[in-house]
């Protein structure tokens, strides 16, 4: 799976997002997320609407420094799932963006909560 399939709509958000997720490091990203919201928090706000709006947009932006950081530690991975087919020799072939640290985290919390129900049914 590339970011090619999610442009086609062959992989949805939320699969895309985690898969980034899990090459940038599972661990690290929900302990972001616990950093932007309480379990409780994300599970209120998403049962009042997918995108997590609820939780300020500045909230989730302010991670964005230790998500590239991340990513960079994990760049050959995280650039076979989003641009397969890349220069990879070209270190500045790939730019992260805030929107993605955004997108990544969310899809965590989304899962984190997920996780949680499962675990308590």
């Amino acid at each position: 799976m590339n970011r090619a399939d999610y442009m086609s709509g062959a992989v949805d958000h939320q699969t895309y997002y985690l898969a980034l997720a899990d090459v940038i490091g599972r661990a690290g990203l929900e302990q972001i997320v616990s950093w932007v919201a309480p379990l409780e928090k994300l599970r209120a706000a998403l049962e009042s609407e997918k995108h997590l709006s609820a939780i300020p947009l500045g909230k989730w932006d302010a991670c964005d420094p230790g998500v590239r950081s991340m990513v960079a530690r994990n760049a050959a991975a995280v650039m076979a799932v989003s641009w397969s087919g890349h220069d990879f020799g070209n270190p500045r072939a790939y730019c992260w963006s805030l929107c993605e640290t955004v997108c990544v985290l969310k899809a965590v919390a989304v899962r984190m909560v997920e996780e949680s129900k499962a675990v308590q049914s």
